[in-house]
């Protein structure tokens, strides 16, 4: 059973949660005739761009958090703010940023990908 996102960890921030599809079609070009496309895989990522606004004391659960995911390789469930409940991963090359808001706010920046 995968892990869920700390109940004590806020959602991403109003306005600074975006999402992508990963392309999924191949559009060959034959020598005469329209470009033919076809679907590239059955199920199609999708990313998500999160930042939450956090204290310095809630620093520490979310890098635990993201040790017990084997360093963020490991699918846990999310609750998206329209989608709903879904199994996502942390994605990309990149580590999640921290950087200091104002004040004792931190901001923690991520990208997720839902697995299809």
């Amino acid at each position: 059973m995968p892990l869920s996102w700390p109940s004590t960890l806020p959602a991403p921030l109003q306005g600074s949660l975006s999402g992508t599809r990963q392309p999924n079609k191949i559009v060959s070009e034959p020598e005469m005739g329209r470009p033919r496309r076809r679907v590239r895989f059955s199920g199609q990522v999708q990313y998500f761009d999160c930042s939450i606004k956090i204290t310095k004391d809630l620093l520490p659960t979310f890098w635990n958090f993201y040790d017990q995911l084997s360093g963020g390789v490991d699918a846990f469930t999310w609750t998206h703010p329209v989608y709903g409940s879904m199994l996502v991963q942390f994605s990309g090359p990149d580590e999640p940023t921290e950087a200091h808001s104002r004040g004792k706010l931190w901001t923690v920046s991520f990208r997720l990908e839902k697995l299809p």
